[in-house]
């Protein structure tokens, strides 16, 4: 290399010399050693230079180079502007292709040879444009030894500075493991949705038989009971000793078969997520003590002692009043059941350090066995720990209790030993308690697979804020929290996307900002586990989703439910309302007087009243219990709805009483020709019908809803409060 050097600056210097001597001295013919001397001696000196500071670090450049593209699995490669050279392959090449890198420089059309049949004409297509700059493909080849491989292959043009493109350099990767990955999870997702779908078309079956069945069991059981009370309260044949002790034990049987009915679905409606919740401010002493003293006649027919050591002023609530006295109702019965003769239950309550009211109802009963303690929440489990004790009931009351205090964002518990006893406990957040979320109508969107969607991530993150899960626990639902959101999010697209919902962009960007937000919490989590995620997913929640469903989600559901025909318009008007709100609203109806004027609300005499039901053992029991009402009623009974609206065109009705399914014309046909042409004419609902959500969504504006079967009393009063109310909105009544 040296002496390279030197010869080169040699002749250089003889270069520079002979011209000098040519054009700027006079021509001479002498000849001097000297200038040689100098030029060896300046070749000697510069030529070490030259090799450091030029050479040297130009070798060790490529050297480097070399050595990292051999390291590197991906595979770089430089070739000229128009393809048809291949100026420089990487080793990886060979690993990844299956062939070398030398058959590459020979032959480079070999690269475009090896890409499957399926994408080669589109990955030719976008090569001729490289020169353009933004090649990025994805693609198949095709191994020597039979096998595939997925390569990302980018590139971009190197032009010189006068911006010609001089080379075209790139890079691709093998990507087939984690194509394959992708491909598996889209293959999971799409078996998840077709298994989803089916456990919606159960569910839903399961609501429709539930609906079907309760009407086919309230019906009879309506006449049952309509004529035990007939003949309990008949005045002008008073019942004989034998007779009343027989029609009691009919009425009190028929009243608990009606309440293990209404247990069973009201179970069906909770698990369904369609529970009406109603907040309020709830004084947990005082609905623990009525609870006690209705329950205290049951416990001593068994010489049970309730000992109630919740203050009156123990806390105030932020829940649903009817459901914290239905789950205080269904723990101390449940201690009752359980229990021995002459034992003890004891009722505690107590404030958490995280904001909870800690309620537990202690019992000395037979206790649960070891086997049996992750059942006990289950549904329909009841344990027949002592085959002596006869346990009645559905064995629905504690899983009711789970679910509704998850809803209301609590947490319930146990602690058991057998032959000991049993405590039972649940935490609902006090008022002042602002760390947790709970699911209200108010957060619907009016679309139930996206409501239970969201219900299920505002319950998912309440349980990961609970201050008592483990860190396994929160682990867990962690990745099922992250994996559900993504889910979520692109069904919700893929909605919007199909009705060409004008701000889908916009709504995209929302959910990049969620999924953003969500990931960053993951991550932290999984590198730190001490970091304080319950804080961290509640911040989540109120600053970030719960916005979302409110302002974005509401209103692109409503553009939806405006474009889809299928979905009724009544669905939007009518979205919050339910059976405990119209009784509410009744109650708030009777408080302003507008009930308690008997001059007003009773109805004049000779009211004209019409029933239809295609029962005529109903017909039969309605007859029989009202007939001491003729005074006041003038009745009419018809069993079809066309045989109804004869009869409504000869003379006016002040009310109609209907059933709603009926073979020839439904309840709800009938009522909506009735509130078209006789709009002054009070509807009352008498049905079997379970679903009574889906039975107002069909009546529309019916006044009065009663489920069958029902008191002879409530009957009338329900009739009395229809006439009051003709000329208000519609509402439904329990």
């Amino acid at each position: 290399m040296l002496l390279r050097v030197t010869l080169i600056f040699m002749g250089c210097e003889l270069f520079v010399m002979f011209v000098l001597d040519v054009f700027i001295k006079p021509l001479s013919l002498s000849f001097s050693i000297e200038p040689i001397l100098d030029v060896v001696i300046l070749g000697i000196i510069a030529s070490p230079l030259v090799y450091f500071f030029a050479i040297r670090p130009f070798m060790f450049k490529q050297s480097l180079f070399r050595q990292v593209t051999k390291k590197i699995g991906e595979v770089f490669w430089m070739s000229d502007p128009g393809k048809s050279k291949i100026l420089y392959i990487s080793p990886a090449y060979e690993t990844i292709w299956g062939r070398t890198c030398k058959s590459l420089y020979q032959n480079p059309q070999s690269f475009i040879e090896a890409i499957c049949q399926e994408h080669r004409e589109r990955v030719v297509a976008a090569m001729g444009k490289q020169a353009l700059g933004g090649y990025d493909e994805l693609y198949k080849i095709e191994r020597p030894d039979g096998q595939s491989c997925w390569i990302w292959d980018r590139a971009f043009p190197v032009k010189d500075k006068h911006g010609n493109v001089v080379r075209i350099d790139g890079v691709a990767a093998d990507i087939t493991e984690q194509k394959e990955t992708e491909l598996e999870l889209l293959r999971s997702e799409h078996d998840l949705s077709v298994a989803l779908e089916k456990a919606t078309a159960a569910s839903k079956a399961k609501s429709e038989f539930l609906a079907s069945m309760s009407h086919e069991l309230r019906t009879p059981l309506n006449a049952i009971l309509g004529f035990a009370q007939m003949m309990q309260y008949r005045k002008d044949e008073p019942l004989m000793p034998g007779q009343k002790e027989a029609v009691d034990i009919i009425l009190t049987s028929g009243v608990g078969l009606l309440n293990l009915i209404n247990e069973v679905l009201d179970l069906a409606r909770i698990e369904a997520d369609r529970a009406t919740i109603y907040l309020d401010t709830v004084d947990a002493g005082k609905i623990v003590s009525d609870c006690v003293s209705m329950l205290t006649p049951l416990a001593q027919k068994r010489h049970i002692k309730i000992k109630n050591m919740v203050s009156s002023a123990s806390a105030m609530l932020n829940t649903d009043p009817d459901r914290f006295k239905q789950m205080v109702i269904n723990y101390i019965t449940n201690a009752i059941k359980y229990n021995k003769e002459g034992g003890l239950i004891t009722i505690e309550g107590s404030i958490t350090d995280h904001g909870f009211f800690h309620l537990s109802v202690t019992d000395t009963g037979i206790g649960i066995e070891d086997k049996n303690l992750p059942k006990v929440f289950e549904i329909y489990n009841r344990f027949q720990t002592n085959p002596h004790i006869t346990v009645e009931g559905t064995g629905v009351g504690l899983s009711v209790v789970k679910l509704l205090v998850e809803r209301l964002a609590g947490n319930v518990g146990f602690e058991s030993k057998i032959n000991q006893g049993s405590t039972f406990w649940l935490e609902l957040p006090l008022v002042t308690n602002k760390n947790v979320i709970i699911w209200t109508d108010h957060l619907s969107v009016g679309v139930d697979e996206l409501d239970a969607d969201h219900q299920w991530l505002v319950k998912l993150i309440n349980k990961i804020s609970s201050m008592r899960v483990t860190d396994e626990e929160i682990n867990t639902a962690i990745e099922q929290l992250s994996k559900y959101f993504a889910r979520h999010l692109n069904r919700e697209e893929a909605v919007m996307k199909m009705c060409e919902y004008p701000d889908l962009e916009h709504h995209r960007k929302g959910h990049k900002k969620l999924t953003s937000t969500l990931d960053n919490i993951v991550q932290k989590w999984r590198s730190d586990r001490n970091v304080d995620i319950a804080r961290t997913l509640r911040d989540f929640a109120r600053e970030f989703l719960l916005p979302h469903i409110l302002i974005d989600d509401q209103k692109y559901t409503k553009y939806i439910i405006g474009k889809e025909q299928q979905i009724s318009d009544v669905l939007v008007e009518i979205g919050n309302v339910s059976n405990r709100s119209a009784e509410k609203i009744s109650g708030n109806l009777e408080s302003a007087n507008l009930l308690s004027n008997k001059s007003e609300t009773s109805p004049k005499k000779h009211i004209n009243v019409i029933f239809v039901d295609d029962e005529q053992h109903v017909l039969d029991g309605l007859k029989r219990s009202l007939r001491g009402m003729s005074d006041e009623w003038n009745m009419d009974f018809v069993s079809e709805g066309e045989e109804a609206l004869g009869l409504m065109e000869t003379k006016p009705y002040d009310i109609i009483v209907s059933d709603m399914q009926m073979p020839t014309m439904s309840g709800e046909e009938l009522l909506g020709k009735v509130e078209k042409h006789y709009p002054s004419t009070a509807r009352v609902v008498l049905s079997g019908h379970v679903d009574q959500d889906a039975t107002y969504r069909l009546v529309g504006s019916s006044h009065l809803f009663l489920s069958k079967p029902c008191s002879t009393e409530l009957l009338i009063d329900t009739m009395r409060k229809s006439i009051s109310l003709s000329n208000t909105q519609g509402l439904i009544s329990n």
